[in-house]
């Protein structure tokens, strides 16, 4: 009869955990997805500020070359938001200004990683 309860009672708590456990891959997911829009963002304030910094605007062969690299660092997952992230991009270089910091490192993220992949 003790047996009998101390399995009911471990069976239990073992049901009441069962729901947690599909959520360990699901955050796994949601981190990986972050970090793959992070970079996603970082690629097109890159080509934002060298846009708006140096006032160079990517022709349409510039622009498919950055393109695929950026696919090729892992972007056909990120979705719908696409847009969102290219205009907040936007937004977030024309705010700092070309001066800051942030734009500065998004014209060298450009020069090492875009720049070479225009033909």
């Amino acid at each position: 009869m003790i047996r009998l309860r101390r399995f009911a009672v471990l069976s239990v708590a073992l049901l009441g955990l069962l729901p947690l456990l599909p959520a360990a891959p699901a955050l796994a997911d949601d981190a990986d997805m972050a970090a793959r829009e992070a970079q996603y963002s970082a690629y097109h304030r890159a080509i934002a500020a060298h846009e708006r910094c140096r006032k160079a605007k990517l022709d349409e062969e510039a622009h498919a070359a950055v393109a695929r690299y950026i696919e090729r660092q892992g972007a056909s997952r990120i979705g719908t938001k696409r847009l969102m992230l290219i205009q907040q991009a936007k937004k977030d270089i024309r705010a700092a200004g070309c001066d800051s910091a942030l734009a500065q490192e998004a014209l060298a993220r450009f020069d090492a990683e875009l720049q070479p992949q225009i033909p």
